[in-house]
């Protein structure tokens, strides 16, 4: 029983190289999309913890306001 090798086909036959090239470059696209799709995740996640403090952030800055004009009446 023969057992497959990397870059060798089931058929027993090598690969001519410019398929193991073309399989490397695939696995390279791959890889490089997942890791776009992380970063635009990051990207995202930092955006909505910018929003969130900026909310937090103009609350405080309400209630700094109003007990401003509290305190001039």
């Amino acid at each position: 029983m023969r057992v497959a090798q990397a870059g060798a086909s089931r058929t027993g036959r090598c690969e001519p190289h410019g398929q193991i090239n073309k399989r490397r470059t695939k696995n390279e696209q791959k890889t490089n999309k997942r890791r776009t799709k992380n970063e635009q995740k990051t990207n995202k996640e930092r955006r909505k913890d910018e929003q969130k403090t900026n909310k937090r952030r103009t609350k405080d800055e309400q209630k700094t306001n109003n007990e401003r004009r509290k305190d001039e009446q």
